[in-house]
């Protein structure tokens, strides 16, 4: 099992009287398996996701990763995960500006000393960057951009991909398209995909999907 949280609970202070915006939540994610996570704004989507990649504590329960749990791990520690075993891709992409697409591509899998030329080469072909690897982030539209950010997550090999609303910030013909992209991606590398997202038909085309409301899943 790549991810598994268990009764995991986080509140938020100052926020609804402290209610917990995740209350006792559980759910589980194997390797090559896609799961979505809907619910309105505001709801704990992204909250649990940066839970899930280390990025936030969790008040109590627990999350494992690839057999680690996460709440022994000081930052050092989290920190050597996320280079190493997690990848994210947000929203608004996040590529760094004053390196082009190649640099950008690479950039998480050397920091995590996993540098594969031959692997990213096949990762910016598959989609369709190879014309691009000089440019740089200003050059490109919100397509290209939003594909690098998918190379330069999977360039690491990761055990688990998380996606915050990754083509929010999209057009649909081409959220459509990137999407696509990701899941044939996610297929061939036998990671797991886990993804946030407001957007009922998005989640229909990943293997299961659960909705949060109340701090609860369903």
């Amino acid at each position: 099992m790549v991810l598994e949280v268990t009764e995991v609970t986080k509140t938020i202070p100052g926020s609804d009287l402290e209610k917990p915006i995740l209350d006792r939540v559980s759910l589980s994610l194997s390797a090559g398996k896609t799961l979505a996570l809907t619910g309105e704004s505001g709801s704990g989507k992204s909250t649990l996701l940066h839970l899930v990649g280390a990025l936030d504590e969790f008040d109590s329960g627990e999350i494992h990763l690839d057999g680690a749990a996460l709440s022994g791990l000081n930052e050092a520690r989290c920190a050597a995960l996320r280079r190493s075993k997690v990848s994210i891709v947000f929203q608004q992409f996040n590529i760094v500006p004053s390196l082009n697409v190649t640099s950008n591509i690479s950039l998480q899998a050397k920091l995590a000393e996993r540098h594969d030329a031959e692997w990213e080469a096949y990762l910016a072909s598959r989609l369709g960057l190879n014309d691009l690897l000089n440019r740089f982030p200003e050059q490109l539209s919100g397509g290209p951009q939003q594909r690098v950010a998918i190379a330069r997550a999977l360039a690491v090999r990761p055990k688990l991909l998380l996606a915050d609303e990754p083509t929010g910030s999209l057009d649909e013909e081409t959220g459509e398209a990137v999407l696509s992209l990701m899941l044939d991606l996610v297929r061939e590398t036998q990671c797991a995909l886990f993804l946030v997202t407001h957007s009922e038909p998005l989640a229909s085309c990943l293997d299961r999907r659960l909705h949060l409301s109340g701090g609860n899943l369903s």
